[in-house]
């Protein structure tokens, strides 16, 4: 797995629970991508959320449960997986 965020220029990648818990963390500026081990439960709806120039504010608006913003001020926005689909 480490090979697929390396390839999408994901290199700080930080482990963190579940993905309603990213609205509570406050990261350093190395990482650049979140992995979770689910939405709101364990084991479903584990994904990797990365924050780049498409996790806007707008897309947190139009899309509360694919991007969330973090204690930082940053966005972060859950990516495909390898088929396409989220």
């Amino acid at each position: 797995m480490a090979t697929a965020y390396l390839g999408r220029g994901l290199q700080g990648v930080a482990d963190v629970g579940n993905a309603t818990g990213i609205s509570a963390q406050y990261l350093a500026a190395t990482v650049n991508a979140l992995r979770t081990s689910g939405y709101a439960t364990t084991g479903v709806g584990t994904g990797v959320y990365a924050s780049d120039a498409l996790a806007t504010s707008s897309l947190a608006a139009a899309h509360p449960r694919f991007c969330k913003q973090s204690l930082d001020g940053r966005y972060w926005r859950l990516l495909p997986e390898a088929s396409g689909f989220i």
